[in-house]
This record gives structure tokens, sequence and C-alpha cells, in this order.
């Protein structure tokens, strides 16, 4: 289901889960589906995802729409938020961002979408551009980079986000902490060495599951030969979603 573009800033949209259903404010008792993307890019450098040096914005958008797409998942690094510096583009990416900072990027990036009636949502994928994979927290103490900093960035990029219709970032309570928990075809991690795998993956969870939280994304690469633990770990993650909150 799409999002009609004519909307303003002041209009109310809130999504709700009912039965394991979501339903959103348009859509009365319809069930609402979202199908989006994510646009890599924004995490890695203080400048806009990729691909805006072969095609500018509104080819991508536009494409996304005709196919249905109707909500985008940007991401960004807390570092490049804080610094709030202007972007880096190549004179052949889109001019939309000319001297723009990396802020004010994102806000022309949410309005673009919004013409075209997509949701977005913003991802804090890096503390520090050159963090990565880090110690899979949303904050790290040995960088630098503590919770109540985390806490300034975001309220930073909320206070300019937040008024947009199609993004909500007013409710710091409505943020989810979403770990990646890629199969070892992507990275190899300790607990896939367990002797005891898959029955240590409660075990590899236990220091990052709070109620408030999804997995970003899962899954592993769609080569021939995969790892022996990927199957494994991908249907552990599946059944741990299935169930979670079950009693």
């Amino acid at each position: 289901m799409g999002i009609g573009a004519s909307r303003s800033a002041t209009d109310l949209f809130e999504l709700s889960g009912r039965d394991g259903t979501l339903y959103a404010s348009v859509s009365g008792d319809n069930a609402f589906h979202i199908k989006g993307i994510n646009w890599f890019g924004s995490e890695t450098y203080c400048g806009p995802p990729g691909g805006l040096d072969r095609h500018p914005v509104g080819f991508y958008l536009d494409f996304l729409q005709r196919h249905k797409f109707n909500a985008i998942r940007l991401l960004f690094a807390h570092e490049f938020i804080e610094k709030d510096d202007i972007v880096h583009t190549a004179e052949s990416e889109d001019p939309l961002f000319f001297q723009t900072r990396y802020l004010e990027m994102f806000t022309i990036l949410c309005r673009e979408a919004a013409k075209r009636g997509m949701l977005v949502m913003v991802a804090a994928h890096r503390l520090r551009h050159d963090a990565w994979p880090g110690k899979g927290l949303w904050y790290d103490d040995d960088i630098g980079w503590p919770v109540s900093r985390v806490k300034t960035s975001w309220s930073k990029l909320a206070a300019v986000l937040c008024g947009e219709w199609n993004v909500h970032l007013s409710n710091q309570e409505k943020l989810v902490y979403s770990p990646h928990v890629y199969g070892p075809s992507v990275y190899q991690q300790h607990y896939f060495d367990d002797q005891r795998f898959p029955a240590n993956m409660p075990e590899s969870r236990a220091p990052t599951v709070t109620t408030k939280k999804a997995a970003g994304t899962f899954g592993g690469k769609g080569a021939a030969k995969l790892p022996k633990a990927e199957h494994p770990a991908e249907q552990d993650v599946i059944s741990f979603g299935k169930n979670f909150g079950k009693k």
C-alpha cells in the first residue's frame, strides 16, 4: 500500500501493531504492508547515499514508486551527525546536495521521498565511519562514544527531521535497537565456531536483547556453496523472531 504524496507535515501518521498485523492511520481497518529498501552509503562518509554519480535522486525514487515501494531505510554515522559538515559531492552527482550539510542532506532526501508518498526510517549504522563492525552495541566507551553522546546525536537528528510527516523521530521511546545478525557467509562471528552451535545461539543474544529490538538485517550471501553453519544460523533468527514475546 502506498501513502498519499499530498500529505503535509502536520498530518497525523501513526503505525500500530495488532494481532501480528501492521496498521496505519491512513489505512483504517486495512492492513498496511511495508515494501522497502536499504539505501547504503551515508554511513561510510560525509556524503549522500550511493549511486548519485550515475543518476539523480529522482531517478531512483521514481523507479521505486513505479514498483510500489513505500519505504526507504537511510543510514548514518553519529560522527557525521555531530560534525554536520558540508557533504562531499562529485561534479557528476545530484546538484540537490551542492553545498548542503549532512543533516540538511537527510531533510532533502526525506522530502523527496515524501513527494512520492514514501516513509523513511533513519538508522544509526555506525558510531564512526571507521568503527566497523565494532562491538555490536549502540555505544562504545572505548572509542569515546558513551550512551550520553549517542543520545545527544539522536536528539540533534530528531530536532531536524521530526517535523517531516514521513519520518518518526519525535518519540525516543520508540527507538529500536536492531542488531545485524548475518550468517557466517557475511561475517564469521566467534559463536559460529563454538562446538555447541547452534544450541549456543540464545546465549549469544543475551548481551544485546531488549524488549525494544528487532533484527535490522539477517541472512547471507546467495552463493552456491555456503558455510555449513549458514542455514542453522538463519533458521535460528527466524525461529527467535516468531517466538519472541510468546508466553
